[in-house]
């Protein structure tokens, strides 16, 4: 993942379930991998991320929110 933020794009697409996930985070791992990665951009605007979500996604407009404070002048796409 690094080679490719570094020389192309990491791409995270943040789908809706297909299922109910009881006892489950949907998601979980996606957002701690946007985190760490949103984290890293902070410190390195050089390197290329893009971030796309389904409407379905828990929590889609905080996720959203919280980009546009992390990572200014990127844009989750829809």
């Amino acid at each position: 993942m690094d080679l490719a933020a570094r020389q192309g794009c990491i791409l995270f697409w943040l789908p809706g379930p297909r299922e109910s996930f009881e006892g489950l985070i949907y998601g979980a791992t996606a957002r701690y991998e946007l985190g760490l990665w949103s984290s890293r951009w902070s410190g390195d605007h050089g390197l290329g991320l893009c971030v796309g979500g389904d409407p379905g996604f828990p929590s889609l407009g905080t996720l959203a929110y919280d980009l546009e404070k992390e990572m200014p002048g990127k844009t989750l796409h829809r």
